[in-house]
């Protein structure tokens, strides 16, 4: 299969009486949470941290997800909002009932790291790839310019 035919698997979430697509999050969505919940994210990487040392984190995930909806009610909107394509709709997100936030993140979660292999092992193969790239040698600062056609 060629790349353009690529359709990415999605699920959906009951929201009032209308169905909504949700699909895992891109590299681009990530990138986008990290840049407006900086401290959020940090909080959520300690708890993911401390509930892998104490079982894992695919065998724990629904205290994972009910703890982020707790804690970071508006990383959790973002992380849906992205999650459905619609970046503007924050403020719905946010709105959804508490079950059907939790049944969005369990199905983001799950669209985003079942390929490999689940959460869990996401991080252990996150963590091989870091250690990759700083063991790599430097290389020149890119001068912004791409060598892929559209890519500038």
């Amino acid at each position: 299969m060629a790349l353009k035919h690529y359709r990415p698997k999605h699920d959906t979430i009951l929201a009032g009486e209308q169905e909504v697509a949700i699909f895992g999050l891109t590299v681009s969505d990530i990138s986008i949470l990290m840049d407006a919940h900086r401290v959020a994210i940090g909080e959520m990487y300690d708890l993911f941290s401390n509930t892998a040392k104490e079982g894992g984190i695919d065998k724990r995930i629904d205290h994972v997800i009910v703890e982020s909806v707790r804690r970071v009610p508006d990383l959790v909107a973002g992380v849906i909002a992205l999650a459905a394509r619609e970046p503007d709709a924050v403020e719905q997100a946010k709105s959804l009932p508490f079950t059907t936030q939790v049944d969005a993140l369990v199905k983001v979660f799950t669209l985003t790291f079942d390929e490999v292999g689940g959460l869990g092992n996401f991080s252990a193969v996150l963590q091989r790839a870091l250690q990759g790239i700083a063991a790599s040698p430097r290389q020149a600062p890119n001068d912004g310019q791409s060598s892929l056609p559209g890519m500038q």
